[in-house]
């Protein structure tokens, strides 16, 4: 796995966790950020992943009916 794919990865699982709690779909790809730049404190390597990808990322969750 490449650590694209693990951030794909990580970007999808925050997207389904987050997902119940916020009142809009426009509001999930600023919650995913802020929760990635968190974590980010945390980890020996940041993930570094702009706002865009969440949302393409996002939107080729919902093409294939995964949200």
């Amino acid at each position: 796995m490449t650590r694209r794919q693990e951030i794909d990865q990580e970007v999808q699982r925050l997207i389904k966790k987050l997902l119940p709690s916020c009142n809009a779909l426009f509001e999930l790809p600023s919650l995913v950020y802020a929760q990635i730049m968190k974590d980010n404190v945390t980890r020996k390597q940041p993930y570094r992943v702009s706002f865009n990808h969440i949302e393409s990322i996002m939107h080729q969750m919902s093409s294939a009916g995964l949200i």
